[in-house]
């Protein structure tokens, strides 16, 4: 009996995947390392926390230099949700954390 035939009737293949998908373009999702999708879903999440912590810094920015009563407030949210962005979004939000939580303000 040769090796081949062998292969065939016990199904053994080195390579498997190239046995049966012979002819066939790959499949991009299959060779995927997170294969359910969920690093799509945390990219969705990553890119809506950003959009809105740029949001609230703004907002929080303009609050700030009209000096309205709940501007400290949404100072110190923005100041949160910039410590997830990246290396400059810790540096400032740790610095406005610094400036803005002490609760006895000389101004």
């Amino acid at each position: 009996m040769a090796w081949n035939d062998l292969r065939s009737r016990l199904r053994l293949s080195v390579y498997p995947a190239a046995d049966r998908d012979v002819g066939r373009a790959p499949d991009s999702r299959s060779q995927s390392v997170f294969p359910d999708g969920s690093i799509s879903c945390f990219l969705i999440l990553a890119i809506i926390l950003a959009v809105v912590a740029g949001i609230s810094s703004i907002l929080a920015g303009f609050a700030l230099m009209s000096g309205g009563p709940s501007a400290r407030k949404l100072g110190l949210l923005a100041a949160f949700l910039a410590l997830v962005s990246g290396p400059l979004g810790i540096a400032l939000g740790a610095y406005t954390l610094v400036v803005l939580v002490p609760a006895n303000r000389t101004t």
